[in-house]
């Protein structure tokens, strides 16, 4: 690739292209604390992914630790 357009470029951060930005508000969602409620952690979110028939890229199934990354990158989670 580098040869061919003279950069290369890694893959793109979930959330990156278009069709995923309702996933990454759904995660937020999710994620967000409610009232006098334990907040949901990653393998929960991802569990509830899975239930409600969200896609990931490669069309597997949701893990925590891909939801760990995405709250990681968006500065929601530490």
């Amino acid at each position: 690739m580098k040869a061919k357009t003279g950069r290369c470029e890694g893959r793109k951060p979930y959330g990156y292209y278009a069709d995923e930005e309702k996933l990454i508000k759904r995660i937020k969602q999710l994620h967000r604390k409610p009232r006098s409620e334990k907040r949901l952690g990653p393998y929960q979110i991802a569990r509830i992914l899975n239930k409600e028939g969200w896609p990931t890229r490669n069309a597997a199934e949701w893990y925590g630790s891909h939801v760990s990354a995405i709250l990681k990158r968006l500065k929601i989670a530490k």
